[in-house]
């Protein structure tokens, strides 16, 4: 317990740091939402689909979870996991067979109409497209500024 309460003290030193790493995250699971309304969640769905057994897309949703929640509870600060776990989620739990799967790519289909109604003047006729591509640059950048190196990490220690 102390060991954890100390690692959240540690996240929690650089504050703009801390802020933008979640920011991160939040661009992460848009975009993941965002992807499943175009070809790039059709085609994560086409791929799990031809897997004959139909537990493989959620012992994989089910991994990217616990990936995504060890990652934030460790520290309290999204690192990479976390963010592309984020990303990839709702394009796997549209995959699930059943009513998690109908569900997702319904709200998807909901999202991709939404889109098409407000944004197609600015984004044409894919809306979605360019917002997954925008929170994506968003997560890199992110990543980049947001998550501390790991040579400094290994350099503070040994100091």
């Amino acid at each position: 317990m102390k060991k954890w309460k100390g690692r959240i003290k540690e996240s929690l030193t650089d504050l703009p740091q801390f802020v933008l790493a979640w920011i991160t995250q939040v661009m992460a699971f848009l975009g993941g939402a965002f992807a499943v309304a175009t070809f790039l969640g059709d085609w994560l769905d086409t791929a799990l689909g031809w897997i004959p057994w139909k537990w493989v897309p959620v012992a994989l949703l089910f991994a990217i979870t616990l990936g995504v929640l060890l990652d934030l509870l460790w520290d309290a600060l999204p690192e990479r996991i976390a963010l592309w776990g984020a990303f990839a989620a709702p394009s796997v739990a549209a995959a699930v067979p059943g009513n998690l799967g109908d569900t997702v790519q319904g709200w998807a289909d909901d999202l991709k109409g939404a889109l098409r109604d407000g944004l197609a003047e600015w984004f044409g006729d894919q809306p979605a497209i360019g917002l997954t591509v925008i929170c994506l640059i968003g997560v890199v950048l992110g990543a980049k500024y947001a998550l501390p190196a790991k040579a400094s990490k290994k350099t503070a220690r040994v100091a």
